[in-house]
C-alpha cells in the first residue's frame, strides 16, 4: 500500500455536534494509520484546542492548527506570525466596525471586546475547542502589539452586523501583509500573508517526503478550499458549503454520517 497524507478539518468533518469523533471513523483513521498511512488534523483552531481532537486519534496524529500557521509534526512545532503591520489593520477594522475579534497564539486567547454575547458553548468549540483555553482581554492597541511575537492568526466574528462584516473584509483585503478568508457567513478568518493549510501541507509532505500524487484532504468550509484543491484528492462533505461542494470532483456523506470513513474504507479497500 503507497503512503500517503491525509488532512481532516475539524468542525464540520471529522467531529459530530458534540465534538467527539465517531467510532466508526475514529477505526477507520487508525486501522489505516498502523497500515502506514500519515494523518494530520487541518484546522482554525488554536493549536491546544486541535491537539484535544487529535489526542481521541491517538499519538501519531500531527495538526496543521490555526489554518496554517501552527504546524506540529513528530520534528517539533513551527510557528508563523501576523506581524505588527496586520495586527494594527484588523484591530483598527474591528474598533471601526464594532466587531469582536479574536487573536490567537498556540494556546492562548486574545480578544478585542468584552465577549460576545452570542459566545455559545458551540462558538466557544469554533473559536478555540472544548478544552478551556486562557482568554485574556486587550485594552488597546498598543496592549495588543505587545503580544506579536506570540499571535500567530485571529478571527472576526459578527452574528448581527454582516454590513459591518462585509466593510471589515473589504478593507481588510486591500491590506499587505495579511490574507483573508472565511469558514461561516459570520466571520473572517485572519492570516499572515501566503499562510493557508494548503502552504502547510505542501511543507509537511516535503518533510516526509510524500508526493503530493498521494495526498488527500476532507472539509466543508471555504477556509478548507485552497487544501482539497492543493491535494491530489479533495473531499467535500456532504454538509459543505456550495462553494466547496462545487470545487472539487470527490464527496462523501456528511460529518454526521461518517463520511470520512466512508471514503477512506472505498478507497483503501
Amino acid at each position: 500500500m503507497n503512503e500517503y497524507a491525509i488532512f481532516m478539518d475539524i468542525d464540520g468533518t471529522l467531529v459530530d455536534d458534540h465534538q467527539h469523533i465517531t467510532p466508526k471513523t475514529k477505526a477507520a483513521i487508525q486501522t489505516l494509520s498502523k497500515k502506514g498511512q500519515h494523518f494530520f488534523i487541518a484546522t482554525g483552531r488554536m493549536l491546544d484546542a486541535a491537539r484535544a481532537i487529535a489526542a481521541q486519534l491517538g499519538p501519531n496524529v500531527g495538526v496543521i492548527a490555526s489554518n496554517g500557521a501552527v504546524i506540529q509534526t513528530t520534528s517539533g512545532v513551527k510557528c508563523k506570525h501576523l506581524g505588527i503591520e496586520a495586527l494594527t489593520a484588523t484591530y483598527q477594522a474591528a474598533a471601526k466596525n464594532k466587531i469582536s475579534t479574536f487573536y490567537f497564539t498556540p494556546e492562548r486567547v486574545y480578544y478585542t471586546d468584552q465577549l460576545p454575547d452570542y459566545f455559545s458553548a458551540d462558538a466557544n468549540h469554533r473559536v478555540a475547542g472544548t478544552n478551556q483555553p486562557k482568554y485574556e482581554q486587550v485594552s488597546d492597541l498598543a496592549d495588543l502589539l505587545t503580544h506579536e511575537t506570540e499571535i500567530v492568526n485571529g478571527i472576526m466574528i459578527s452574528d448581527d452586523d454582516p454590513v459591518g462584516l462585509a466593510n471589515a473584509s473589504a478593507f481588510l483585503g486591500t491590506c499587505p501583509n495579511l490574507d483573508i478568508s472565511t469558514s461561516a457567513p459570520n466571520n473572517i478568518e485572519l492570516l499572515p500573508l501566503g499562510v493557508t493549510k494548503a502552504t502547510a501541507i505542501r511543507a509537511i509532505c516535503q518533510d516526509l517526503e510524500i508526493p503530493m500524487t498521494h495526498t488527500m484532504a476532507f472539509g466543508d468550509g471555504e477556509n478548507d478550499l485552497a487544501m482539497l484543491k492543493t491535494v491530489n484528492i479533495g473531499v467535500a462533505m456532504a454538509n459543505a458549503v456550495p462553494k466547496v461542494a462545487n470545487s472539487v470532483r470527490n464527496h462523501t456523506d456528511s460529518n454526521l454520517n461518517d463520511g470520512i470513513a466512508t471514503f477512506l474504507t472505498h478507497y483503501f479497500d
